[in-house]
């Protein structure tokens, strides 16, 4: 067994179950088998429930909406419903053909619907509706007649949101057939793309097989091709191997939409945003961007292989077609950098804002690192109090946020680890003292998960920080990425599992989030998109602690969390913030039927654009601070134009942040109470 192991919130392990000279779909599902029942925290039993819901899964991954099979086709697939247990407990493969069979069927038969499609004879009317958050189960149809039905009810309703989101003066009637021509196009492209992947090979069938079979144990064990893993690789490190370009697309086509400074591509001086991708190249294939999905385009920019490529470009200026060669080189990952600011008032609060937890190849380096160097830049001496906004932080590096709390805790355990088989680790702070001893604050919400979370626990365990914001997303375990084959990549990966995390005191925030002490209300709470809404999610539980630890008293926050209430309840703005989440949650939940016509759909995107015209009605808050730079910072925007740009942006919406501002006031009221 090879073993590689690099610290970070989703531990990397390299290993291989054995030898064998060909590499197959069967190798891959066996090994990944072995590595979840071997590391998985909670492995499951490989059963007929297990069959029943990877069936279920995998037919969902290849028609989430239920347009290709028809429900005969289902049924005849179903008389393997309750054998996949068998299959992958033997290594029996040989089933994969049939649904391999029945998936290129049923593209071509989509493609027939499609292409029979006269644009010129769909009718507007609102004679037939379209149903949204329906509150049954979605169903196969009975017979071809029945699909085209539905891909007549998704074309029509696909050319009246393009006539709607363009914003056109013109009427309707005078741009519909134009319109029904490119709708039409596009789907045929994009159904033409997805038949000649699988006509050329089964791996796209095969692969999300993978992703339901190892997405039963919970939502977050889950099979990675390379280009999956070289995507994950750029959300958790500092920096990554890239073009430094970003991409967009719109009508069916793919735009330049941002060239990261100090990239290879930003160092050509080639690109501009706005220019249209016509052709990808590498020295391994070509790519033509004529129909090709978001997915085979983000496989072929991330695949490792593709050290150089090159874009041909339909220049946005001149329409002069240009072939221009990338090299990738490690550039800083743009969301991965800290933001910092003063709040300069009566008192005077520094403002940091992590986007996520990522950790780097270099010694000593990382988002905890840079975090004390953000800290050091706006002199923490001459700061009051301090916001550490983990706000959308989706998570991480466990080690790196560990490293951040012990830099905020005097010392002490911070968490407890559960391995498989009850083996508990306690996480420990060894080191006395604070790098910042005025009052901390986090700000979180539903969108703080996994390392965010255990940040905030932790703090919140020790005392250490007062939790701001609404309750977090409710992810109280940490993965590891086992590659599968003999040699790494040779046959994917598995991301399982393995750790469940704990607060110091034996509970977890596994499903339920961490509460902050003072609520602040939210835009989007309450939409059903937490941990705990998963059907597959692992259920909470506490463990008896084996670690001694007395906790600091809590703080006393009564009076300053009644305050806030009373402004919440009382300003208009929060009022107003109530009343556009309740909109959202309701429209997002309730069944909705709307007249397939340009009034039905114009009455639905009426209703949204209403709930959003409420904010217009929000003046901002008087906010008792201006923001401003470091000194540092001033001094890397005073000779970068386009970072300027972008920092000018970022105050703004600081400057109407609802919850900063009001944060702001509680760390006010605070102070004044412990004068």
């Amino acid at each position: 067994m090879h073993h590689f192991r690099i610290t970070f919130f989703f531990l990397v392990f390299s290993l291989f179950a054995k030898a064998q000279d060909s590499i197959t779909f069967c190798q891959t599902l066996h090994n990944s088998h072995q590595l979840i029942q071997y590391y998985h925290i909670k492995p499951k039993p490989i059963n007929d429930t297990l069959s029943q819901w990877v069936f279920n899964r995998f037919l969902n991954n290849l028609d989430p909406e239920y347009m290709y099979f028809t429900n005969g086709e289902v049924n005849k697939l179903a008389q393997h419903k309750n054998q996949l247990d068998d299959y992958i407990i033997s290594a029996e493969c040989s089933f994969i053909t049939e649904f391999q069979n029945s998936y290129v069927n049923a593209l071509e038969r989509s493609l027939r619907i499609v292409r029979a499609i006269q644009p010129e004879s769909l009718d507007f009317s609102g004679k037939d509706s379209i149903t949204f958050n329906h509150p049954g189960n979605a169903y196969y149809e009975e017979s071809e007649e029945d699909l085209t039905l539905i891909w007549l009810k998704k074309i029509r309703f696909l050319i009246i949101q393009h006539y709607l989101d363009s914003e056109s003066k013109t009427p309707f009637e005078n741009e519909k057939n134009i319109i029904s021509h490119q709708v039409i196009q596009e789907e045929l492209c994009q159904l033409e793309e997805k038949l000649e992947l699988a006509q050329k090979s089964s791996s796209i069938v095969e692969n999300q097989f993978l992703y339901a079979f190892t997405n039963y144990f919970d939502p977050h064990t889950s099979y990675f091709n390379n280009a999956d893993k070289s995507s994950f690789e750029e959300s958790v490190y500092d920096d990554y191997e890239t073009t430094g370009l970003y991409f967009e697309r719109t009508n069916g086509k793919v735009y330049v939409s941002y060239i990261q400074p100090g990239s290879s591509a930003w160092k050509l001086n080639s690109f501009e945003a706005g220019d249209e991708i016509l052709r990808l190249a590498s020295e391994q294939e070509v790519l033509e961007l004529g129909c090709v999905s978001d997915e085979t385009f983000a496989n072929f920019i991330y695949n490792p292989s593709h050290k150089q490529i090159t874009f041909s470009v339909k220049k946005i200026n001149t329409s002069e077609v240009r072939h221009i060669s990338v090299v990738k080189e490690r550039t800083q990952v743009i969301e991965n950098v800290i933001d910092s600011y003063l709040l300069k008032g009566n008192p005077t609060i520094g403002y940091i804002k992590l986007n996520s937890f990522y950790t780097s190849d270099e010694f000593g380096k990382g988002c905890a690192n840079d975090f004390k160097d953000a800290l050091m830049a706006l002199e923490p001496q001459n700061l009051e109090a301090l916001i550490l906004d983990l706000r959308n932080n989706g998570g991480g590096s466990m080690d790196e946020a560990a490293k951040l709390v012990s830099l905020l805790i005097n010392k002490g355990p911070i968490s407890i680890l559960n391995h498989k088989n009850n083996d508990k680790k306690v996480i420990r702070d060894f080191n006395s003292g604070r790098i910042f001893d005025n009052p901390l604050i986090v700000l979180v919400n539903e969108e703080t998960a996994s390392a965010s979370e255990y940040t905030a626990a932790a703090l919140q365990d020790h005392s250490a920080a007062i939790i701001i914001g609404t309750p977090t997303f409710g992810k109280g375990t940490s993965q590891q990425l086992f590659y599968i084959g003999k040699d790494e990549g040779s046959m994917g990966y598995v991301k399982i599992t393995s750790e469940k995390m704990y607060r110091i005191n034996g509970t977890t925030f596994q499903q339920q989030g961490v509460v902050p002490d003072i609520s602040i209300v939210s835009l989007f709470s309450n939409l059903k998109n937490a941990e705990r809404n998963y059907n597959n999610s692992i259920p909470p539980d506490t463990i008896i602690k084996n670690t001694y630890f007395k906790s600091p008293a809590p703080l006393n926050l009564t009076a300053v969390s009644k305050k806030s209430e009373a402004r919440q309840k009382s300003q208009s703005e929060f009022q107003i913030i109530r009343q556009i989440n309740d909109s959202l949650v309701r429209l997002s939940t309730q069944k909705q039927v709307y007249p397939l016509s340009m009034v039905g759909m114009l009455k639905r995107k009426t209703a949204y654009d209403k709930i959003w015209e409420l904010s217009d009605q929000t003046t901002s808050p008087t906010k008792g601070f201006t923001i401003e730079y470091s000194k540092e910072m001033e001094k890397k925007l005073k000779h970068n134009e386009e970072l300027s740009k972008q920092y000018t942006l970022k105050v703004k919406e600081l400057n109407e942040d609802f919850q900063l501002i009001e944060t702001y006031r509680i760390i006010t009221d605070f102070l004044e109470e412990k004068k």
